[in-house]
């Protein structure tokens, strides 16, 4: 059964999806329920409604999570077995995308616009030209020229990634906030901090929340190790 429900925040799709789990749970096991979404919080806040509606617990809800994370754990991946946002980078450097793009340089860096850039070229070549086409562009023009597979596996960057291993482990809390925003010549930008057990251990400041949480979970995790 295929249930598509479309509306603003604030407008009960969360509700009116629950309504859905409550009669599946009639006759379904909890652990055989999927409930995804594209965001954590969205996640988080459907199991959190959902353990305390129906008086269950999160182990009993395996499948209340993000899409990507259901795909990770479907394949059988780490986030360091694919692109990252500093791999897109770095390909958009190597090819020398910068010349070719106009945007507003300020004193601070936009560190992920040529890893945009990357993207939203091979974004194009596959609206324009398809799949099968995207593909071999990609295998011939970059794979064969800019990216050693083996060491791309092998260093992994994603310290977000490995700072939340390493507090799961050792039964810690791990959360990221954010702890300023300020505009800088026209540009946003973003201070996040890293909390362990509710304990500032770092923080970072980027043009991304995102970006701005990799550094400080960089920070941290650096200090532990």
């Amino acid at each position: 059964m295929r249930t598509i429900i479309y509306g603003p925040p604030g407008t009960g799709k969360t509700h009116t999806l629950l309504g859905h789990v409550e009669k599946f749970l009639e006759t379904t096991d909890p652990g055989k329920i999927g409930y995804f979404t594209f965001s954590k919080n969205a996640a988080e806040e459907g199991k959190q409604r959902a353990a305390s509606k129906f008086k269950l617990s999160f182990d009993d809800l395996p499948y209340f999570q993000t899409l990507h994370s259901f795909c990770f754990n479907q394949l059988n991946l780490s986030r360091n077995q694919v692109m990252q946002e500093k791999n897109y980078r770095d390909l958009g450097e190597k090819m020398g995308l910068e010349p070719f793009v106009k945007y507003l340089k300020g004193n601070f860096p936009y560190k992920s616009l040529l890893g945009n850039v990357f993207e939203a070229l091979f974004g194009a070549i596959y609206l324009d030209k398809g799949y099968d086409k995207a593909k071999e562009v990609f295998i011939k023009c970059i794979l064969e020229h800019y990216i050693d597979l083996e060491n791309l596996e092998a260093n992994n960057t994603d310290y977000k990634s490995q700072l939340l291993i390493y507090c799961q482990k050792n039964k810690l809390s791990l959360e990221f906030k954010t702890i300023k925003e300020e505009t800088v010549n026209g540009s946003i930008h973003f201070t996040m901090g890293a909390f362990i057990n509710c304990e500032l251990k770092g923080q970072s400041t980027d043009l991304s929340k995102r970006s701005a949480e990799q550094a400080a979970a960089e920070i941290v995790y650096q200090d532990i190790i």
